[in-house]
């Protein structure tokens, strides 16, 4: 409620567009313009009375394909209540998507489609990828138009039986809301015209945040870390949504003002309030990138470790290896193995050998406050 008490004061004296991206939740979803249909049964237009889940995804996009398994579901589960599109875009190489498809089978439980890119000038990989961002055009109509292409991928777009966007957001690592809103359309239960106008009042202080965002990496870049400062703690003052910001800010404290002292503080004081993701991106930038540090710097990191270990519930091999890197660093080797073992137990196959690798080098000796590891796992 504090929250939503300040962003409100704050937006009242800012000059806010009428409408903030040229493409809303309320407005009619722009054309089905695709190169390829890949599977299932292509779709020319939106059908009235049908529901629509448009997925934009990557074949390089490993938070893409954690939520494939999850999107099967929810076509299985709503069948032909709902059509889900899952659309490929800024792809290095257009020829890889459909070998993907093919290997993932059931598992991709739906229809799939390639955007359709016009007007590539380069034969670069990684160009071509940029440059698709504004070229798709299923990219530039819906990712573009609706600001979401600056918050990346995967994102949905639930289009609703008269061919109106009802819900925009990006599934990486939570798709209960998109569920929820999902639900509610299929079964009549949306309210559209309440989602459009919370979805205004959102996207006017997207686009704030945005701003700001720009003056902080312009100040950084000038090295005026205490105006950069300024600005990272105005996006991080509008809430949960800008969760990331407190990494910016810390990233800024510890690596560029090489301010150790006010870092430390920051992060004890910050994380029990924030998610445990948040706190293992800060705590990593301090394992394996911070240096000339204290002791008491990296046992603050050890503790905010253990705590986001215990926002998650269970053990997760990425706070079980930054605590072991920090151990090394506090030449604390037993400690360190002990953790790495630990993570072996969880891990990935494909981990386990560079996990081995690192616990030989800390089994060893020789990390330093100094210095960070050489090589981060």
């Amino acid at each position: 409620m504090m929250f939503a008490i300040a962003v409100s004061i704050l937006l009242a004296g800012l000059q806010t567009p009428a409408k903030p991206f040229a493409l809303m939740v309320g407005d009619s979803a722009p054309p089905i313009r695709v190169s390829a249909f890949l599977k299932g049964e292509p779709i020319t237009a939106f059908q009235k009375g049908q529901v629509y889940v448009i997925d934009f995804w990557a074949t390089w996009c490993g938070p893409c394909k954690e939520s494939i398994p999850h999107l099967t579901e929810l076509q299985k589960k709503y069948g032909n209540k709902v059509r889900i599109v899952g659309v490929s875009v800024w792809e290095p190489r257009e020829k890889d998507v459909e070998p993907f498809v093919k290997e993932w089978g059931d598992k991709m439980g739906y229809t799939v489609a390639s955007d359709r890119v016009e007007g590539i000038t380069t034969t670069d990989e990684e160009k071509r990828s940029r440059e698709s961002v504004d070229k798709g055009l299923m990219s530039k109509g819906y990712l573009v138009d609706s600001g979401w292409s600056k918050s990346g991928i995967p994102c949905a777009f639930i289009v609703d039986g008269e061919g109106r966007i009802a819900w925009i957001g990006n599934l990486a690592g939570n798709s209960s809301q998109m569920d929820r809103v999902l639900d509610d359309v299929i079964s009549g239960r949306h309210d559209l015209k309440a989602a459009s106008t919370v979805y205004q009042k959102k996207m006017e202080v997207e686009v704030y945040a945005r701003s700001e965002r720009a003056k902080a990496r312009d100040a950084l870049m000038a090295k005026d870390f205490a105006t950069a400062e300024k600005h990272w703690d105005k996006v991080i003052a509008l809430g949960p949504d800008y969760e990331d910001a407190f990494i910016s800010k810390y990233v800024l404290l510890l690596i560029h003002k090489k301010a150790s002292d006010e870092a430390t503080a920051f992060l004890s004081q910050s994380a029990p309030e924030l998610d445990w993701t948040t706190i293992m991106n800060m705590t990593a930038t301090l394992a394996y990138e911070g240096r000339d540090l204290e002791a008491e710097h990296l046992k603050a990191g050890i503790d905010a470790c253990k705590l986001a270990l215990s926002k998650n519930g269970q053990d997760h091999p990425w706070p079980l290896m930054t605590m072991a890197a920090m151990h090394y660093r506090l030449d604390e080797n037993d400690k360190a193995v002990a953790l790495v073992d630990r993570a072996l137990l969880i891990c990935k196959e494909s981990d386990k050998k560079s996990f081995l690798a690192t616990r030989e080098r800390y089994a060893k000796g020789g990390g330093t406050l100094k210095e960070p590891p050489a090589e981060k796992t």
